[in-house]
């Protein structure tokens, strides 16, 4: 069964396609769900809204200075829902004027998901929690993938790459993209994903699978002058 379920694209471009791991041991680069490595001694990140063990959704190991020898990791939350925080709170964007990110606006928008980076060589493998997606490595190559890592973003609305930071010039790099619509099968066992309902309260999804930022595309940037600074913003199909 593929990891994955979204929209096809006939355009051929240079991405990362799924490889399915042999064993959560040895899946210690870059890969979607499994179990996350962690330096020994480091907390499993938390929802701040709901206080749950995030859903570690995947992590990338960039080849780009500064990055190069670290993993990036990306946590959502799939216990809660919330209707102001259903994707990222994003910054006003005049496409005539250049994209400035408060470091203050950095520090404090992480609610629901978490993006963090670690030393390689101080990672290890730790049991994933109940909320927990199918585990695949991430082969380079050409393919339609769900996750774009080289290369320019495939923007859906328009160019939204940052070029500031605290008003200053700021070399803002491209990380890593989900491709929107993008379905991240659960394990056997895992429970369904808390969503919102026209009907009442959030309830679990029925579906066997998760969507980060309900199935919008994401974009994940890092900042070269503070390489643990991320800018995610989205942009719906």
């Amino acid at each position: 069964m593929p990891l994955f379920r979204h929209r096809r694209s006939s355009r051929p471009r240079t991405a990362w396609s799924f490889v399915r791991a042999a064993t959560l041991a040895s899946s210690s680069g870059s890969r979607v769900g499994g179990a996350p490595s962690l330096p020994p001694g480091v907390q499993w990140p938390e929802c701040r809204l709901c206080g749950a063990d995030l859903t570690f959704f995947l992590q990338v190991s960039p080849e780009l200075a500064p990055w190069s020898g670290s993993l990036i990791e990306l946590f959502c939350c799939t216990a809660c829902s919330d209707e102001d925080t259903l994707i990222p709170e994003l910054l006003p964007f005049d496409p005539d004027e250049p994209l400035d990110v408060p470091r203050r606006f950095l520090e404090r928008y992480e609610t629901n998901f978490r993006v963090l980076r670690f030393d390689a060589e101080r990672c290890i493998p730790h049991v994933p929690i109940a909320r927990r997606i199918q585990a695949f490595e991430l082969a380079k190559r050409r393919a339609a993938a769900p996750v774009l890592f080289t290369g320019s973003p495939r923007w859906l609305q328009g160019n939204e790459w940052p070029s500031l930071l605290d008003g200053r010039s700021a070399r803002w790099t491209f990380l890593f993209q989900i491709v929107e619509n993008t379905e991240f099968l659960t394990d056997v066992g895992a429970p369904g994903q808390v969503e919102l309902t026209l009907e009442g309260p959030s309830t679990e999804s029925a579906r066997n699978s998760y969507r980060c930022f309900i199935g919008n595309a994401v974009y994940v940037f890092g900042v070269r002058e503070d390489p643990d600074l991320f800018y995610v913003t989205v942009q719906r199909p």
